[in-house]
């Protein structure tokens, strides 16, 4: 999400992945900035639920939530 031009032009759409006990996540280091960022899910019934945006920073070293109340 494109905070700047208050748009969705700079989403990254990752592949559809199904969750198990076993998933493995790996962590890929973020350029320094600043995100909004939300999880998309569908559950059994085939029902799509998101989150609200979530304003984060990135400094290359610690990340904050921004004006997150």
């Amino acid at each position: 999400y494109s905070s700047i031009l208050n748009e969705e032009a700079d989403q990254v759409v990752t592949a559809e992945t199904t969750l198990t006990k076993d998933s493995v996540i790996d962590e890929e280091k973020l350029p320094a900035g600043s995100y909004l960022v939300r999880f998309v899910a569908r559950d059994v019934f085939n029902n799509t639920h998101y989150t609200d945006f979530v304003p984060v920073s990135w400094d290359g070293e610690t990340v904050s939530f921004d004006d997150y109340e």
